[in-house]
């Protein structure tokens, strides 16, 4: 329901930016997929998990929900409006297959322990050097992931961010952007933690550990629902970005 009214509320024009992530409370498990605007990350799709039911079925339920929200949002605004972004725990090659195949631009982080494939020479990509904090350094076409039978042409970009010490972003994409776009993008994806501190902390999620799933999913409804409020003011800006 809340997913329907939202595809009714976007925008004719401008991209829709979807953020991929996995928030954690009390040993219940929260897979969310929000829409990008405005500085905020606002729920649109959501399933909460008990985490015994998890073990070995997280990267299927991933791609399940994936499946399922896609073929509704790109019946409503088509394929190329969309661009999603997911931390390091996403990546995963089936998913970047079933992304490639529904033609979704994506930008998500890699583990730096990753294996690519430049120059004809398989190498870690934490072997990638940078020569001052802040560089950002595009790598071009690489094959991702050595031990895959069916390795995936991939852009990659590093970048040491400045806003996090010393970590390095690894980004991967099926887009043809710049190092500044990929990271541009991947940026976005912090706003889901705005959003995930609406629910933990604006609507009591943590003070009540709530302890049935469905109870957590009513609490997401509540969060997104005043959330949009807010984003419905900017709309404008949104459509022009």
């Amino acid at each position: 329901m809340v997913f329907e009214q939202t595809l009714k509320q976007l925008p004719k024009v401008g991209k829709v930016r979807l953020a991929f992530d996995w928030t954690i409370e009390n040993k219940h498990y929260l897979l969310v997929l929000s829409l990008v605007r405005n500085g905020r990350a606002i729920p649109i799709f959501w399933r909460g998990y008990e985490e015994k039911r998890l073990s070995g079925k997280m990267k299927k339920l991933e791609r399940g929900m994936l499946k399922r929200v896609l073929k509704r949002l790109t019946e409503k605004v088509g394929k190329r409006r969309i661009i999603l972004t997911a931390d390091r725990g996403f990546a995963c090659v089936e998913t970047f297959r079933l992304l490639k195949r529904e033609k979704i631009a994506f930008v998500i982080r890699v583990k730096c322990n990753t294996l690519i494939q430049l120059r004809g020479v398989w190498r870690s990509l934490k072997s990638i050097e940078l020569k001052a904090d802040g560089e950002k350094q595009k790598i071009g076409k690489v094959r991702y992931r050595r031990s895959d039978a069916e390795s995936l042409e991939m852009a990659v970009s590093c970048v040491k961010a400045t806003d996090e010490g010393k970590d390095r972003w690894y980004l991967v994409s099926n887009m043809k952007w710049s190092a500044e776009k990929m990271i541009d993008e991947y940026r976005r994806r912090f706003w889901c933690e705005e959003g995930f501190r609406d629910v933990k902390w604006t609507l009591g999620f943590a003070k009540a550990r709530i302890k049935a799933h469905q109870s957590v999913d009513e609490n997401v409804w509540l969060t997104r629902d005043s959330n949009v409020g807010v984003g419905k003011c900017r709309e404008r800006n949104f459509a022009k970005k």
